[in-house]
């Protein structure tokens, strides 16, 4: 299946599976995927985002926002793990967050999602040395995305089950 302007964020609170379930669906659709943009920062920068103070954080992600949407620019279509929503979701508490807030409120009202696939927590979370391996930080996380997908009116659809599950029913949402 090739799609043209095909445009897919994959969203969730980290340690979700997102990233496995981008690498099949990019295999799936062939199309591009915009592969997820904190662990690249992470590595520059060589400081993890819950390490950081207010001020470092809230840079730290709208560097992130800021190469997501170059990323978005340059293709037509792809499917991104993560999206510009998620610099916002991670840079809460921060003093500049309603900076933040309305770049992507602009960027999302110009430049649209056609799906945005929501993945809910739904098994114990993984050491990767990245991640920040908090449950209830992870769960106030998912609920942040919630507040914003609310906020903003965003329609999305949540996905659940295995990889596999969660392709087909991918596939069937965008029409395969």
């Amino acid at each position: 299946m090739n799609r043209k302007n095909l445009r897919i964020a994959i969203i969730g609170s980290h340690g979700t599976g997102k990233t496995t379930l981008v690498e099949k669906l990019g295999d799936l659709f062939k199309i591009p995927v915009i592969e997820e943009m904190a662990r690249t920062v992470i590595m520059e920068k060589n400081k993890l985002p819950h390490d950081m103070d207010d001020s470092e954080r809230f840079i730290f992600q709208q560097t992130i926002f800021d190469r997501q949407t170059v990323h978005e620019d340059i293709l037509d279509s792809f499917i991104s793990d993560r999206s510009v929503l998620d610099a916002l979701v991670y840079a809460h508490g921060t003093a500049h967050l309603l900076v933040l807030e309305k770049a992507v409120t602009l960027r999302l009202r110009n430049n649209p999602y056609d799906h945005i696939f929501f993945i809910p927590r739904e098994f114990p979370l993984e050491s990767d040395g990245v991640r920040k391996e908090d449950e209830e930080y992870q769960r106030f996380i998912e609920s942040e995305f919630l507040h914003y997908l609310r906020k903003f009116n965003i329609s999305y659809t949540p996905i659940t089950g295995t990889i596999d599950e969660r392709v087909h029913r991918i596939f069937q949402s965008v029409g395969g």
